[in-house]
């Protein structure tokens, strides 16, 4: 599961991690943590 502010794009062996809520000038809450979160596991559990 990806959410709409916290991108994950891959490029070969690079993780581009993307912070998208430029409305809120990507300052974190609980959903922006959690969805970084969710990108360490998927970035873990397939480097």
């Amino acid at each position: 599961m990806q959410s709409d502010d916290v991108l994950l794009e891959r490029k070969d062996r690079v993780a581009i991690v993307t912070f998208n809520r430029p409305q809120r000038s990507n300052a974190f809450d609980e959903g922006m943590w959690a969805g970084l979160a969710q990108v360490v596991l998927q970035l873990q559990s397939n480097p």
